[in-house]
């Protein structure tokens, strides 16, 4: 049986255009998510997931890679296994918490 090869979510030219119009070399491209500048240029050839979109956007806000903070084990911890919303899903006004970030500029 073969596998059908999928279709990237955003092509390789995608990827090229949107570091070149951003004046950032492969270098720098592959230092925010962690591989080389070899393996950018495979990307810029073959293009990437929805997850690669996801990170060249955080890219465009100046968000850095999410990491696990203090307060965030601490909340983890006063809550245990209990899921982060208070009420059942399908209800109209959910209580989710914001998502965290970390800026690269501050």
């Amino acid at each position: 049986m073969s596998e059908k090869k999928r279709e990237p979510f955003i092509s390789g030219e995608d990827i090229k255009v949107w570091r070149i119009s951003r004046q950032i070399s492969q270098k720098e491209l592959g230092s925010f998510l962690g591989i080389g500048r070899t393996a950018v240029g495979e990307l810029e050839k073959r293009g990437g997931d929805q997850i690669l979109a996801l990170a060249l956007a955080a890219v465009d806000r100046g968000l850095s890679p999410a990491m696990v903070t203090l307060a965030d084990r601490t909340a983890y911890k006063q809550t245990g296994d209990m899921p982060i919303r208070s009420k059942r899903a399908g209800s109209e006004d959910l209580e989710a918490s914001e998502p965290r970030s970390t800026s690269l500029h501050g």
